[in-house]
């Protein structure tokens, strides 16, 4: 059974090949390596691109689950020459249709933040994200955790009170509190310490990281940039 599946696997690469170009030959390939794993490449183990580079399907297959692993999206692509790979390639290489929509949900981010109206959710550690075409703020919920907050300054506060009045009043409870030891409930005062202890914007994307232990250097799961928790 487990050899049936491999066989497949080999004729759906050769035949999605042939769809891109012209169908891999022994002469187009004889004496060339692929550019992932630097074996001689085998006529019935090898797809090509959209691109017409060629590599091996199980090194494609690897990469694949790796990008998945990590959520990055730098590894989609052609190893040769980045190009992004297209619906036909995704579709062979992709071991099955949940990953198939996890690769495209990675893709879809990807290009997503490119958009210079990309926020993310400001909750910490939830990967929701949403493009600002609001032009002014309004309230949303976030379709990944669930939490509403204003689009313009991603805080929760009431639909008719603008942003800049909000920080004022944030700015004036802070320092009522400090003075009087008053303006805000127990519950509120420990919240904001433990989400100013355990909670950071990563210095690259703003992306909230919550830390949950381990050593002070602090790697963004979304553009995967390495930072210090306590700067020097």
């Amino acid at each position: 059974m487990i050899y049936l599946k491999k066989w497949l696997v080999i004729c759906l690469a050769v035949f999605m090949s042939a769809l891109h170009s012209p169908l891999l030959t022994i002469e187009s390939i004889q004496g060339a390596e692929c550019p992932i794993c630097t074996e001689i490449l085998d006529i019935e183990t090898s797809y090509k691109l959209a691109c017409n580079h060629v590599s091996c399907i199980n090194c494609l297959h690897n990469l694949t689950r790796f990008s998945l692993k990590e959520t990055d999206s730098r590894s989609l692509g052609c190893p040769q020459c980045k190009s992004p790979l297209d619906e036909t390639d995704l579709r062979t290489i992709c071991p099955n249709p949940e990953a198939l929509q996890r690769v495209k949900s990675i893709l879809d981010f990807a290009s997503a933040r490119k958009d210079p109206r990309f926020k993310h959710c400001p909750t910490a550690d939830c990967k929701g994200y949403f493009i600002d075409t609001y032009g002014v703020g309004r309230n949303i919920k976030c379709s990944t955790c669930q939490e509403s907050y204003c689009s313009a300054c991603r805080q929760n506060h009431k639909q008719n009170m603008s942003c800049e009045k909000y920080q004022q009043l944030l700015g004036a409870s802070s320092s009522s509190s400090n003075k009087k030891g008053k303006g805000k409930s127990l519950d509120e005062t420990m919240t904001e310490q433990w989400v100013k202890a355990n909670t950071k914007q990563c210095p690259n994307c703003q992306t909230v990281i919550e830390k949950k232990g381990g050593c002070k250097k602090m790697h963004c799961y979304d553009c995967k940039h390495i930072f210090d928790w306590e700067p020097k």
